[in-house]
This record gives structure tokens, sequence and C-alpha cells, in this order.
């Protein structure tokens, strides 16, 4: 089994929200020790997770009671994420860290996962094969493993070439840091260093007005670091502290967030109302302690009303990378399409026939060959239906490229459909060539992301039957506003709903001859 990395920033994101544990008495020199060899001068967050505490699946249902959204979202890695959990804690891997280097950047962060004293290198190295004696270096661009020292590091090419010429940076406040996130889930970490802090004071010596205005030391005496610790039960609690250079610094950077918050509260009141803006600004106030500032967010108030003005974000961001991947799908059916075009010279049909016209299967299955499903495509019995005993066995070997991202239903199904009626580009059993698209290949549309309730089995000849007295029927509702479209071009686009009958009939049907109108 491969170690993706995407796989431990889930199983991170996951345990931001984690369950905990009865507390237990934790070493935070020993944390700063083990991850600060892996630290240079361009390092700003630095991550931990207790993989002890994890669950996945009771995590992931917390997050949708939240926000519904994110349960189908990261629903296809979770339990992948559970795999690679369980076997890390059974080769006696007990917490991961994060690093973030601009010197990394773009890319993902270097993962570090300490091997302890209960750790098993031999099962480590019979999963990941990067780590076996015999392995040779990949020269591609991938997510590599390697064992330095006492861990099993993940990264970039790039990020190990760094690691073999850097010095570690010291850094002196790390320990300090990881005590004051506490013996939590999970910490975060934000280290900026003294070259930073210089930065920020040339490129911007004065704070932006919203902030109240001042010299920018404000900011670089007032944050030398900052800690985060998080846990999810027995109730969600996060808490924050900002270390500054003395007492002085921390009463002056609170009056500036302080500030920021006041402006804040204008928008928040046209976005919420004048009672929840007072609440946030209230709960998001710090405390000063000394020359520290601490916010503390529990389930009541704070946590409840963060994922309040966080679940419009979030539930967009979903949303977006929803049609993102729809919208890339499609065209990579597109593609195929055309591929098919190139050897039969017309568009699949529906489906194929016996001898009585009787539909066998559908389109989607003759597609198979020209995107990379040969192998499947060969297990098919061609001349009987989808439904016959041997090609029932095949349903539930549905491509991934045929499966919607926002999609529920079940498995085996799809809302990929063809609009099928006499004037579209799928008459039926009869095939169409490109040369009968009169109305321009760029402006007939060839399939729709339609809504579940509409979903039909992979195999099945089924598909949309086209309503021109209706256009969006069957529309419009699997995603907010509209549809994904796949155009006789390859191109792909969203098509917003609802929208002129008359634009959506015309891109619908082939032959038409309706005047082109903007789907805007």
């Amino acid at each position: 089994m491969n170690t993706p990395i995407r796989m431990f920033v889930l199983l991170g994101t996951l345990a931001a929200a984690g369950v905990c544990a009865a507390e237990e008495p934790f070493d935070t020199d020993a944390r700063a020790q083990r991850i600060a060899p892996f630290l240079d001068e361009q390092t700003i967050l630095v991550g931990r997770v207790d993989l002890k505490r994890i669950e996945v699946e009771p995590t992931v249902e917390q997050l949708a009671r939240f926000v519904p959204e994110l349960q189908g979202y990261i629903a296809p890695s979770v339990a992948k994420a559970k795999q690679v959990h369980d076997w890390l804690r059974k080769a006696g891997v007990e917490e991961i860290y994060y690093v973030v280097s601009l010197a990394d950047m773009p890319g993902p962060p270097l993962v570090v996962a300490p091997l302890g004293p209960k750790a098993d290198i031999e099962m480590l190295r019979a999963e990941i094969p990067d780590l076996r004696p015999s392995a040779k270096r990949r020269n591609d661009d991938g997510i590599q493993a390697r064992q330095i020292s006492a861990a099993v590091v993940f990264g970039k090419p790039r990020a190990f070439r760094r690691l073999e010429v850097h010095q570690p940076h010291r850094r002196p406040h790390l320990a300090d840091a990881f005590r004051a996130a506490g013996d939590t889930d999970a910490q975060l970490l934000f280290l900026p260093t003294d070259n930073d802090r210089r930065v920020i004071r040339e490129l911007m010596p004065q704070l932006r007005p919203e902030l109240g205005g001042g010299p920018s030391t404000i900011l670089t005496e007032g944050l030398l670091w900052a800690a985060v610790g998080a846990s999810l039960a027995p109730e969600p609690v996060a808490r924050l502290t900002i270390q500054s250079k003395d007492a002085d610094a921390a009463e002056r950077l609170a009056r500036t967030w302080n500030t920021g918050l006041e402006n804040a509260k204008k928008h928040l009141v046209k976005l919420f109302g004048p009672s929840f803006a007072e609440t946030a600004a209230n709960v998001l106030r710090p405390q000063v302690e000394k020359d520290r500032l601490r916010l503390t967010l529990a389930k009541k108030g704070g946590v409840e009303l963060l994922v309040d003005v966080a679940r419009p974000l979030l539930r967009g961001t979903v949303l977006t990378e929803w049609r993102k991947r729809s919208v890339e799908k499609m065209r990579q059916i597109g593609i195929a399409m055309h591929n098919y075009v190139d050897s039969h010279k017309t568009f699949p049909a529906q489906a194929n026939y016996d001898k009585n016209g009787k539909p066998l299967l559908s389109w989607r299955v003759h597609l198979l060959p020209y995107m990379e499903g040969q192998k499947l495509y060969k297990q098919f019995r061609l001349d009987e239906p989808w439904d016959s005993p041997h090609n029932r066995k095949l349903i539930e070997k549905m491509p991934d490229i045929y499966r919607s991202p926002a999609s529920k239903a079940g498995k085996g199904h799809t809302v990929f459909l063809r609009p099928v009626g006499p004037q579209t580009a799928c008459p039926g059993k009869e095939p169409v060539r490109i040369r009968d698209i009169t109305d321009g290949t760029s402006n007939t549309i060839l399939l729709v992301e339609a809504n579940d309730e509409q979903a039909v089995i992979w195999t099945k000849p089924e598909d949309l039957p086209f309503d021109p007295k209706n256009p969006t029927r069957g529309l419009g509702s699997l995603v907010p506003d509209g549809f994904n479209s796949l155009f006789a071009d390859a191109s792909a686009r969203f098509i917003r709903v609802p929208n002129s009958p008359g634009r959506l009939r015309a891109v619908m049907t082939r032959n038409g001859r309706e005047p082109y109108e903007p789907l805007d």
C-alpha cells in the first residue's frame, strides 16, 4: 500500500478536531528536540498530530454535523485515511509532524514521523517501498519517503535536497510554544523569525487604518510566536496563545486586535445581523496575561460561532471543488467521445442493439476503450443486455470518471447522462455525425450532470429524456444555481439555472437553427 501525502494531511485535518484522550504528562522539550533538525530559517509553521488520540470515522461524523457538505467532500478519502492511520499505529508510529517552509513552496509540507521505541521499521518498509534498502531514488517530482535518523520523512525531492545541505535553524522558543499549545490532539505553531519581522518593518512601516494605524512594530514586537492547541472531546475546544516581547507589547497588540474586531463588526452586521456581530466581537476578544495574549474557544459560543462564520465559506469551497472535478471528468469524457468519432465517424449511439432492436449496453460501456478502459471493456459480453447474469457482475466496477463528486447516488450509479430526443445530439438508436450538428459543436450539449433522482446504473442504456417544453427537467438541484455540461466540441462549462428556456432549448438541440444567445 502506498502512503500518499494527502492521507497524512487528511489525518492532520481530522486530528485538528480529533478525539481527546485522558490527559497524560507530556514532554515539550522532547517534542521540540524531535522536530528541530528539520527546521530551517524559512520555516514558518510546525504542526503536530497525536495519532494515539485520533478516531477517524467519529471525527468525520463530528465535522459533518458542523458542515454536512464537508462529509461528502472528504468521504472518498476517509476509508484510505483510516487504513493509513491503522497501519501506522500498528507499526508503532505515535505522532506526525508537519513542517511548512517557504523554501519548499509551492508544494506540500514536509511530513515527519518519528520512530519511537515502539516503532517497527520493518513493517514500515513492507508498506513503503521507498524505505527498502534496495529502493532506487525516483527521478519524478512526486512524494518520496526516506529514513532520516530516527524518523521517516515524506516530501518532494526539493525538500530532501534542502535537508541535505541545510543547517538546522535554532528556534529557542519551540518548546515554550508546544507547552502553550498544551497536551491536545493537535498543535499548530506559527514561528516567524527575526528576518520575517525585519521584512515586515521595511515593507509595511505603518499598519492599515482598519487596524488603527500605528507603527508595524505593534505586530512585530507583539507577535514573537503563536501556538494553537485543539481537541474535540469531551467538548470542542481550541486555545490560542500569542507571545509578545513584553507586557507593553502585548497591550499594544491587544488594542490593535480589538480595533480590528470593531471594524469587522460592521461587515458581520451586514452578513449575520447585529446580535451575532456583537457576540463574535466579545468571543474573539483576547485576554492579556502579562506578556501574552490568550483566547479560548469552547463549544458554546466560540467554536459554534466560528463554524457559523466558516460554514458558508467551507460550503462554497466544497461546491467550487465539486464543479471543478466534474468539469475535468466531463472534458475527459469529451476527449474519449472525439476519439470514438475518429474511429467510427460518429458519436456513439445511446446503446448497442440486438437483432430485434432491444438496447443492450449503454454508450458509457462502449466508450471504455477510448478512455483507457480496454481491460474492463473486454470483460463485458456485448451481445448480452446490461442486466444479464454475467454483465450485472460488472456494475460495481464503474470507472471513477463516471462518478460525480457531488452525487450521493448508490454504488454503480451515475448522473452523467446524455439528453435524449429527436433533435438532440443523442436521438437514440441512430448515431450522430459531427456534420449533423448544424447548430455548431460549441453550441450543442452532449452530456449533463443531472440530479440524483435521475441517476441510472452506468451500464444500463438509459439517459435523460429531453423535454423541449421544460428543458431543465432533471437538472439544477445537484449543486446550487445550475449544472455542469459537456458540449460537442469537448468543452465543459457550468450553466446557471434559472436561465431562459429558449436559450437552454437551443443548446440542447443540434439542429434547431436558433440564434446563439449567451447562457449568462
